[in-house]
């Protein structure tokens, strides 16, 4: 099995939880204007203690932001990615997000590139941004055919597993699929409710962990597996 490695999401903290500690992430504000309005979403305050992507104190321009991408990893070589999330929507901003990420490839290039979008309006950019190896060298995709369900026993009972996605991990240029560790952030599921995973044959209760008090994580090492949920 081949792992992520080299200029990938082992050193992205927020698709790997042992990088944390490691590695970090900065956010560069660069899109201010956004083309929804989330009822959750509340940017009109910030203070020391505010660190959500969306809220920034200013903003700036893409060669500020370049420039400002320097002096971070002068004081800290172990930030590991540069992620564009507002205070708006990256591609609200097309022209500013894309001008940052083209800066910070060419000058930093062993640096992650991330953006957060609704994607509304990322669809002209998707070929710009595979060129620059914004997401990296695998992507996620939908393989369609969602088992229908299933049984799994364990020692006491009998349980019926509901598949819900049916996703493979594949090499972005080659369109191969690839076996690597992965690690997946969902909802806290409701009381008495587990995932499962079906590979090899059969179906295998998922161990998760909680990551904070509204979500759950657990990580995969298999390849493309449907991942579903019961009683």
């Amino acid at each position: 099995m081949k792992k992520l490695t080299v200029k990938d999401y082992h050193r992205h903290p927020c698709f790997n939880p042992e990088a944390k500690g490691q590695y970090g992430r900065v956010h560069l504000p660069v899109a201010p204007k956004c083309n929804i309005k989330c009822n959750f979403c509340d940017r009109k305050y910030d203070c020391v203690n505010e660190s959500r992507p969306g809220v920034t104190s200013t903003l700036l321009s893409p060669q500020q932001a370049d420039i400002y991408m320097g002096k971070v990893l002068e004081k800290e070589p172990r930030i590991s990615v540069a992620g564009i999330a507002g205070p708006g929507d990256p591609f609200a901003n097309p022209e500013e997000t894309m001008a940052t990420l083209r800066l910070i490839r060419k000058n930093y290039p062993d640096t992650l590139l991330c953006v957060s979008s609704n994607g509304m309006n990322i669809g002209p950019y998707i070929e710009a941004l595979a060129e620059i190896e914004v997401d990296d060298t695998y992507e996620a995709y939908f393989k369609g055919n969602i088992p229908a369900p299933s049984q799994y026993t364990d020692e006491s009972d009998t349980i019926t597993v509901t598949w819900f996605n049916n996703f493979g991990i594949r090499d972005k240029k080659s369109k191969e699929d690839k076996d690597v560790e992965y690690t997946v952030k969902l909802k806290k599921l409701p009381t008495g409710k587990m995932l499962f995973v079906m590979y090899g044959g059969g179906t295998h209760k998922i161990q998760t962990t909680d990551d904070d008090k509204n979500k759950i994580k657990f990580t995969l090492s298999v390849g493309d597996p449907p991942v579903g949920v019961g009683p």
